[in-house]
């Protein structure tokens, strides 16, 4: 995994939100939505099949060989979008940001609330915000 995350650093590290900055889930998807961040569910393939992906977020398995690749892509289409990132409740998308603020990049935000809830925060299913399966289109501004 680290050297996973070492990749994102290298090719990531530009600026423009502040690396410690957190979203709710309700402010993420209202900036996916329209546009201000880049939303990516980090789970795994078997946790989006029980919860479903958020409806604006990009599915992308921290896990897989790819992600950095797959990373990168999305960065890329829209670089002036800072990545949100949201996982089951704040542990590995603090865990991510953690490392890429340590390594310089700016251009991140953490949904610390994840899909579950965490911090006294609800999260993303107990707010009712809307869901797809992983092989549904992902709704976009």
């Amino acid at each position: 995994m680290r050297g996973i995350l070492l990749g994102v650093i290298l090719l990531l590290s530009t600026g423009l939100a502040r690396a410690d900055e957190t979203m709710t889930a309700d402010d993420a998807r209202r900036a996916a939505l329209s546009g201000e961040v880049t939303l990516v569910d980090i789970r795994t393939p078997e946790e989006w099949a029980e919860t479903g992906v958020p409806d604006v977020a990009h599915a992308l398995n921290m896990k897989s060989d790819g992600f950095v690749r797959d990373l990168l892509t999305l960065y890329n289409q829209h670089p002036e979008r800072p990545l949100a990132v949201i996982c089951a409740t704040g542990g590995r998308s603090g865990y991510v940001t953690e490392v890429l603020a340590q390594r310089g990049m700016t251009r991140i935000v953490n949904v610390p609330e994840g899909m579950f809830g965490a911090g006294g925060e609800p999260g993303w299913l107990a707010r009712s915000l809307p869901v797809r399966t992983p092989e549904a289109p992902r709704t976009s501004n």
